[in-house]
């Protein structure tokens, strides 16, 4: 019976590893860190202009 039980309690032991990694793959993988919808628009529009054109009189 002990050795019936020690095997049960290495086989939880196992599924409560598997699902750990498992949760933390999902945090990984599964959940947006970062706001990557202002990259959408290209480059050149998202930079302000260095040379401001003069409004001549």
């Amino acid at each position: 019976m002990n050795t019936l039980q020690r095997l049960f309690d290495r086989l939880a032991g196992i599924a409560h590893y598997e699902a750990a990694l498992r949760d933390k793959a999902h945090q990984v993988f599964c959940s947006p860190t970062r706001n990557l919808g202002l990259l959408e628009r290209p480059a050149c529009w998202r930079r302000q202009a260095l040379i401001r054109a003069r409004h001549r009189p």
